[in-house]
């Protein structure tokens, strides 16, 4: 895991196999932050030879080091918050994203690819272990992060990388996520139902009938039947509701914010 500029070195191999053996079907791969290029000497031994392969990384010091060992990247020196929005938009066959992803921008980067209308059929990425947690979590323990990434993929744990794995460790341990687009609608746009979730969201404690009532210009009375019209228990907490009803109160709500936003 990267922190600002300095760099928690993986030495551990073997969860950069784990990650590379993930994409290694697609023909077109992005990496985030290759730093020292453990992960990114695995990407090249693991795609295929005539695999378009571009990687974005923000530190200087480590660009010329890239080029030189990975001829058949093609390096790009940058801001992957900025840069990557429209080299998404780009893309005209199936890609991933792949990499190492520093805590900072963690959440400014999923924001970004929930936001693209044309998103990657699988990220592979390593983010510290409570944030995956959160992203992967179910039914009972649900949050507004999991349910905003599970709109446009599937996430996964693959598995849990050490401190030590790190040079220097860092202070705490990471994991490796799949969040795995291709089965959903990786062209929409989705900024409405993103309203309602952090709608729904806002007050976790809160009834799922008081957080959307408090957000929409709606008397109580027809919030409460819109929710029963849904076959969702209008007292139910937010982290009880599944995806499914999250998005079915999504669809059915997203006009109102759009018209409130």
């Amino acid at each position: 895991m990267r922190q600002k500029l300095g760099q928690h070195l993986l030495k551990n191999k073997k969860w950069a196999e784990l990650m590379a053996s993930e994409i290694s079907e697609f023909k077109n791969v992005i990496e985030i932050g290759p730093g020292g290029g453990a992960l990114t000497g695995q990407i090249v031994l693991s795609i295929p030879k005539t695999a378009k392969f571009l990687a974005i990384e923000k530190d200087s010091k480590f660009i010329s080091y890239l080029r030189e060992k990975f001829p058949k990247a093609e390096i790009t020196e940058g801001d992957v918050l900025k840069i990557l929005p429209e080299l998404m938009a780009e893309q005209t066959q199936e890609y991933a994203l792949v990499g190492n992803i520093p805590y900072y921008i963690t959440g400014f980067l999923l924001r970004e690819i929930g936001d693209s209308k044309n998103k990657p059929s699988k990220c592979i990425f390593m983010l510290q272990r409570e944030v995956a947690e959160r992203i992967c979590a179910e039914k009972g323990k649900m949050n507004r992060l999991s349910a905003s990434i599970r709109i446009w993929g599937k996430p996964k744990i693959l598995g849990i990388v050490p401190r030590g794995d790190f040079s220097p460790p860092p202070e705490v341990e990471s994991a490796i996520i799949e969040i795995n687009c291709a089965e959903n609608d990786r062209l929409s746009d989705f900024s409405g139902i993103y309203l309602v979730i952090r709608a729904i969201f806002a007050q976790p404690r809160k009834t799922l009938l008081n957080n959307l009532s408090t957000a929409v210009n709606m008397p109580k009375a027809d919030v409460f039947e819109k929710i029963k019209d849904l076959n969702i228990f209008e007292n139910s907490r937010p982290q009880d509701l599944d995806v499914e009803q999250i998005f079915s109160i999504a669809k059915n709500f997203e006009k109102f914010f759009s018209r409130s936003a």
